[in-house]
């Protein structure tokens, strides 16, 4: 988890294994997303370092959930809610 100003990003954990044997894949452990802004549908970069110190680099781009006002970053592979301080 990354903090920066006012928030910190909380990585979503994300099961794709509904359907198929469960593999073991790296799991993230830090993100930070350095051009983050509160607009709606703003493209950003996301940085993710997973637990086996493998570093990847995502677009990814900013969402509101306009019934509850929560903020989430989404970059496909890695989602993270934005969390107030």
């Amino acid at each position: 988890m990354e903090k920066e100003n006012n928030y910190r990003f909380e990585i979503i954990p994300k099961n794709w294994a509904m359907r198929r044997k469960p593999a073991k894949e790296p799991e993230p452990v830090s993100v930070t997303i350095p051009d983050f802004k509160y607009v709606k549908n703003h493209s950003c970069t996301m940085h993710v370092t997973y637990d086996n110190d493998e570093t990847k680099t995502y677009l990814s781009r900013v969402l509101q959930n306009h019934i509850t006002q929560e903020w989430k970053v989404d970059g496909m592979h890695v989602a993270v809610k934005v969390v107030p301080c």
